[in-house]
C-alpha cells in the first residue's frame, strides 16, 4: 500500500500492514519466529546530476493508409518535408540535429483508429526543458489523419 510522500519530494512511501503480513493465500512463512517487514529507503541522487531524460512520441493515426509529410519545430529550429515513410535513422538524424543533442528514436506500429505508427523520441537530460517539439501535419494525408 503506497500512503504519503516521500521525504525528500512527492514520491510515495511504501507501508506494510503488519496484521496483514505473513497472511493470505500463501505459503506460511517457515522456519523462525517473528519475521517482521523492513522497508529501507534508498536515495538515489544520480538523475540530478545530468536530469531525467524526457520521451516524447510523434503519432500517426488514420483510417486510411497515411502518407505525405510534416514539419518538426524545436526552439526556433524547423525540419520540413519530413516523410511519413522516414526510417527510424532517419528520423533520429532528423531529431538530433533539430534538438543539438544525441535522441533515441524507436518506431512503433499500431491501428488505434486503423492504420498508424509512432515514433518515440527520448532527449537526455541535459537538453533543454524550456524547448517544446512540435508538428504541423499540414501535408499529411489519410482518412482522418
Amino acid at each position: 500500500m503506497f500512503k504519503g510522500n516521500y521525504a525528500y519530494g512527492d514520491w510515495p512511501a511504501l507501508q506494510v500492514n503488519p496484521s496483514q503480513f505473513g497472511a493470505g493465500e500463501c505459503d506460511p512463512f517457515v522456519g523462525g519466529l517473528d519475521h517482521r517487514a523492513a522497508i529501507l529507503p534508498i536515495r538515489d541522487e544520480s538523475l540530478c546530476l545530468d536530469g531525467a531524460d524526457t520521451t516524447a512520441a510523434i503519432v500517426v493515426d488514420s483510417l486510411t493508409s497515411a502518407g505525405g509529410t510534416f514539419s518538426l519545430s524545436y526552439g526556433q529550429d524547423s525540419s520540413v518535408g519530413v516523410s511519413l515513410d522516414a526510417s527510424t535513422s532517419e528520423m533520429k538524424e532528423i531529431l538530433s540535429q533539430l534538438t543539438g543533442s544525441s535522441v533515441q528514436v524507436t518506431r512503433h506500429d499500431h491501428d488505434d483508429m486503423g492504420e498508424g505508427f509512432a515514433w518515440a523520441v527520448t532527449y537526455p537530460g541535459t537538453s533543454n526543458k524550456n524547448e517544446q517539439l512540435r508538428v504541423a501535419d499540414t501535408f499529411v494525408t489519410g482518412r482522418n489523419a
